[in-house]
């Protein structure tokens, strides 16, 4: 349950216990609207494993998993309104509000063979890291923490977020499925373009880009993953994108320096 940590390490900068204990619920909230969000990707993915368990949609059918979001998304609204500040509301709100364009910027993007770093690198500024820079954002605003402080742990959250979200980008290949907890391959078998593989189409031989772009479109399952593995292994694309990793989890720990 990162988000709701991150929630509640912003807030616990504050010596106040009170101002602490109010981010409890508002930290639990996050967690439920991102188990939403969560619960609609999987309808648009068509996946069929969610922390090593049926999706929603696969036990219950894509009607009752939309339901359910919604469902979810209402109760975490109303958690961050009883919270009565104006400030969290409307962070909340303006996340909620970026974390659906990301997801729409990225589906519009779907078997983009040509789709470049800089865009692919908006698309989850957007759909992941907003989250969790919201997430400490408001623990900070909750523990009344200074601008310059509250912004240091905002951009925090941010930069952790681009590192997490690459992290988890390479687990789709390289991962095992009992210890990711959800489906390998998930996001080429829905047309997304992701770090390792957008790395990939860069560097392998224009005769052989068509190739690559046929597989990647096949319906193949498990023999797609695997070539697209090997050729990912090859060109050592993975080891590229943990090395972008390393350049935000720096930036991150590099905005910690302003904390005492």
């Amino acid at each position: 349950y990162l988000r709701p940590a991150l929630v509640l390490f912003g807030a616990n900068f504050s010596p106040d216990r009170v101002l602490f204990k109010k981010a409890v619920p508002v930290a639990a909230a996050f967690e439920i609207f991102h188990s939403a969000t969560l619960i609609h990707d999987d309808i648009v993915d068509s996946a069929y494993l969610r922390r090593n368990m049926p999706t929603v949609n696969v036990k219950w059918g894509a009607q009752v998993a939309v339901l359910v979001g919604d469902f979810l998304h209402d109760r975490a609204l109303a958690t961050f309104f009883a919270a009565q500040n104006d400030r969290v509301v409307s962070l909340f709100l303006n996340t909620a509000c970026e974390v659906c364009d990301g997801e729409i910027l990225e589906f519009t993007e779907k078997n983009n063979f040509n789709l470049k770093e800089e865009l692919y690198f908006e698309i989850i500024q957007k759909k992941t890291a907003s989250l969790l820079s919201a997430c400490v954002e408001t623990g900070a605003m909750l523990a009344g923490l200074p601008l310059e402080e509250a912004l240091a742990l905002k951009n925090y959250g941010l930069y952790l977020g681009m590192a997490f979200q690459i992290v988890d980008d390479c687990l789709d290949f390289m991962g095992e499925a009992h210890v990711f907890g959800k489906t390998l391959g998930s996001d080429c078998d829905a047309g997304v373009l992701t770090l390792p593989l957008i790395r990939l189409v860069s560097l392998v031989p224009e005769d052989k880009k068509s190739e690559v772009f046929q597989i990647f479109k096949s319906a193949l399952g498990e023999e797609k993953l695997s070539y697209l593995r090997n050729l990912i292994m090859e060109y050592g694309t993975i080891d590229y994108s943990l090395e972008k990793a390393k350049t935000f989890t720096d930036r991150a720990r590099l905005e910690l320096e302003v904390l005492k």
